[in-house]
């Protein structure tokens, strides 16, 4: 998900594209910021195509609501980051059969600073193991919490449990995040 942010910071847009069960979903979201007192107003706008595997457009009746509920609260976390900071561990991944596998690390980030690794496995947040729901997981690493979580975390075969608490990342960091 690759947003633009326009020069002034009152627009941005995602493109959310997903692929399952030979259908491409591809989502557009459009937000416009207005500055009002101490608040800011955020409009928006979503368009979605969905094609099948010969590229022709499916109605949107057919989409799946769960998915474009889901595609859509990450979306407005994302818009919210860029708007108001978000704490972050410092970490990507991707899951497996076992939980998460970690592909990087940040460098000034929580995971770092306690030395976990690429390679590393997150079994469990928290008490729930994953892989788990998207939606369930989303909740567990609300990433406007200052929280410190519960990451049990394997490692050649050995599992260990750390309490680490979020880095905050200021909107003007996650704005050059998402922009890059």
């Amino acid at each position: 998900m690759n947003p633009t942010v326009s020069e002034d910071n009152n627009k941005i847009s995602w493109l959310w594209i997903t692929k399952k069960d030979g259908k491409t979903n591809e989502y557009c979201f459009n937000f416009n910021s207005t500055q009002q007192g101490k608040d800011v107003l955020v409009k928006g706008d979503v368009v979605s195509t969905v094609r099948g595997n010969d590229g022709k457009v499916i109605k949107s009746d057919q989409i799946n609501v769960k998915e474009f509920n889901l595609v859509l609260h990450r979306v407005i976390s994302n818009v919210k980051k860029c708007f108001n900071g978000w704490y972050r561990f410092g970490y990507d991944s991707t899951k497996n059969s076992e939980g998460l596998i970690i592909t990087k690390v940040a460098p000034g980030f929580p995971f770092e600073k306690r030395g976990i690794k690429e390679g590393d496995i997150i079994v469990s947040i928290n008490g729930t193991q994953l892989p788990c729901d998207p939606g369930l997981f989303e909740k567990i690493l609300d990433p406007f919490s200052a929280d410190a979580k519960d990451f049990v975390i394997k490692r050649n075969g050995e599992t260990n449990k750390y309490t680490i608490k979020p880095k905050y990342e200021s909107p003007e960091e996650a704005k050059k995040r998402y922009a890059n």
